[in-house]
């Protein structure tokens, strides 16, 4: 055979010809596994971005709850917050390089791809999130309704497009302008321009200032005015009114002498500060009025719109008498800060993001809508926070003169403790929230809510202190009341902390009684429950103490009593650690008695004086029972309807549980 015919197959097919056409298909596969590979490659991909983001909304979905749920949202610093649950835990976040991370053990899922973290203080939070064209706004919830929030809302109109025209006057310093540009210039306004031509107003060039003359009244009608300058400052009793526009003065701060006025027909708006160092100036506009800068009024000075009113600086009243009103919501974004007699008076609602401090005394801060303030409040002598809705306080509370008066016709918040002094009156006609401590620090003091009273820190209660709840009352920490002070609840009083009486207290609820921890009273101390009373921990009197209950008594621990005074109860007796009856002392249960532990009566009979503890029916005891069982007058100290020794005995499965804590009423 030769070499040609050895070269096909039985197909006749040559070698060459085979091997091309395996060379073929392996090219062919070789692109298809490529193709393969190619197509494995982007699958991936899109299956690992398709995670990233099922790992983001998960995460975002956890913490959307969490933040609804919160009880409070607290900033802290630019990459931080807390939130805190309704039962006070904290969870903290941190934002590391486009991550939000947390300390919370739950299984949270970090979120990547943040550009921008905003937090409002018991608000919400937005996130800036890469691939989306949205913000994300996490708003917290109370009580089951969301909160009506300002997160991710386009901010308050800013009235900057009249920025866009030409100004009708100009005043500047020469050096403020480009060569060429005008610098002093009222001819875009007929009237101005006659006003300076009869010399009533000037431009002063070297401070690029508008000056009014004294007693000149200024009287524009030609509609909208726009004035570029540094400082419009006039003598006393000098008028500038508007009667059919607005007034914007760019760059302008307001210096008006006494008596001076300035009035809008429409809107004002000052990009400067307000400067009014001398009394009894009046700013007006009868559309909203907006001032950019710090306010400064000294004594009887005014500012009035009947509209809304935003000043985005400090308000600083160095004077008396002060005045700062609207018909519509008057804000404040940074601090108030007030000497003496001064009132911020809104028709709608107020909001303060500083803080309100009350260097003097007698200040009145008054709103017919809800009225929040951002920070502390600190106020002074006879000063007066009040609204007729809802008042909301994100930070401290100084009473810290006297007759100070906060009243809310619906809830009250507090966000930090509360510092009340003489004679200082917090009222609610709804709920009373305070999320720090409460110390009711001077005598007289009052703290009234006609629902319930919820303080989640510690409650100090000094020389005549009054707490009543017109539904329950609510303690999270310690309750200590120092002297002669009252705490009256209609429904139950809970509190998780220890429960101290020093002297002279009265304790009242016409529900229930509920202590986590220890109960110690002192001298002529009196509680009463109309229900029961259940104490997780001692019930320690001391001289002359007296303890009511028209249901049960429930005692974790020992129940010990020093002299005289009386233990009454209307129900059952429950003990679990013994209970020691002193001088005097009369306990007495109509039904039945459950004591575990020691018995023990003084050991002389000549001191008894009187001391006894009774059970009308069935008494449940392990013993022993120490000192006498008679007085001198072989008088029994100790019996019962029926007495049963046990070994030992478990009081502790009767006791009720607590009552539920409530949440933060929500804030606007």
């Amino acid at each position: 055979m030769g070499i040609k015919n050895s070269l096909h197959n039985e197909k006749g097919l040559t070698l060459i010809e085979v091997l091309a056409g395996v060379v073929i298909l392996m090219i062919v596969l070789g692109i298809g596994m490529a193709a393969l590979a190619q197509s494995s490659t982007v699958t991936n991909a899109i299956k690992n971005e398709s995670q990233e983001r099922q790992d983001m909304q998960t995460g975002l979905l956890q913490l959307t709850e969490a933040v609804q749920e919160a009880s409070r949202v607290v900033k802290d610093g630019e990459y931080n917050f807390q939130l805190y649950d309704a039962n006070g835990i904290e969870s903290r976040f941190r934002l590391d390089d486009g991550q939000l991370n947390t300390n919370d053990k739950n299984g949270f899922i970090p979120i990547e791809g943040i550009r921008k973290m905003t937090v409002i203080d018991d608000k919400g939070i937005t996130f800036e999130i890469n691939d989306l064209e949205e913000p994300v706004v996490l708003a917290r919830r109370a009580g089951g309704l969301e909160i009506e929030t300002d997160l991710g809302v386009p901010a308050e109109e800013d009235d900057d497009e009249w920025k866009d025209r030409e100004p009708d006057v100009v005043c500047l310093k020469k050096s403020q302008v480009n060569e060429g540009e005008k610098y002093n210039d009222f001819s875009g306004y007929a009237e101005m321009k006659e006003y300076e031509r009869l010399g009533h107003i000037k431009c002063n060039t070297n401070t690029g200032e508008i000056t009014v003359e004294w007693d000149k009244k200024i009287e524009l009608t030609a509609g909208d005015i726009y004035i570029r300058t540094n400082k419009i400052k006039t003598a006393s009793e000098v008028t500038i009114s508007l009667s059919n526009g607005s007034i914007y003065l760019q760059m302008s701060d307001v210096d008006l002498g006494y008596n001076s006025k300035i009035n809008s027909g429409e809107a004002l708006y000052i990009e400067g500060k307000v400067l009014d160092s001398n009394s009894s100036t009046l700013i007006t506009s009868n559309k909203k009025m907006r001032i950019v800068g710090d306010v400064k009024i000294a004594f009887n000075n005014k500012l009035k719109s009947n509209d809304s009113l935003l000043i985005e600086g400090n308000l600083i009243d160095s004077g008396s008498s002060g005045e700062v009103t609207s018909k519509l919501k008057l804000t404040i974004k940074g601090n108030v800060i007030s000497k003496h007699a001064s009132k911020l008076i809104s028709e709608d609602a107020i909001l303060i993001e500083g803080h309100l401090h009350n260097e003097g005394s007698e200040i009145t801060v008054s709103s017919k809508k809800d009225l929040i303030i951002n920070s502390y409040v600190n106020l002074k002598h006879k000063s007066t926070i009040k609204s007729e809705e809802s008042i909301f306080i994100n930070g401290t509370l100084t009473n810290q003169g006297t007759e100070t008066h906060i009243k809310s016709n619906k809830e009250l918040s507090i966000n930090g403790d509360v510092n009340n002094e003489h004679k200082g009156k917090i009222e609610s006609e709804e709920s009373l929230y305070i999320y720090g401590n409460l110390i009711n620090n001077g005598t007289e003091t009052q703290v009234n809510s006609t629902k319930n009273i919820t303080i989640m820190g510690n409650a100090n209660n000094k020389d005549s202190g009054k707490v009543k709840a017109g539904a329950s009352l609510f303690i999270n920490k310690d309750l200590v009341n120092e002297h002669s002070a009252s705490m009256e609840s209609k429904k139950h009083i809970t509190v998780l902390g220890n429960f101290i009486n020093n002297y002279g207290n009265k304790i009242t609820s016409n529900d229930s009684i509920y202590v986590h921890g220890k109960m110690e009273n002192g001298q002529n101390t009196n509680i009463r429950a109309d229900k029961l009373i259940s104490i997780n921990g001692d019930l320690i009197n001391k001289y002359e103490v007296k303890v009511y209950t028209g249901d049960s008594l429930h005692v974790g621990g020992q129940v010990s009593t020093t002299e005289l005074g009386e233990i009454r109860v209307i129900n059952n007796l429950y003990i679990q650690n013994g209970l020691i009856v002193g001088k005097g002392v009369h306990v007495k249960t109509d039904k039945k008695s459950f004591v575990n532990g020691t018995i023990e009566f003084p050991t002389n009979p000549y001191d008894t004086k009187g001391a006894y503890f009774y059970t009308d029916g069935e008494l449940t005891y392990t013993g022993p029972i120490k000192g006498a069982t008679k007085d001198s007058n072989n008088r029994l100290l100790f019996k019962a309807g029926k007495e049963t020794k046990v070994a030992s005995m478990n009081t502790l499965p009767s006791f009720p549980a607590f009552p539920e804590f409530p949440k933060q009423p929500a804030q606007p």
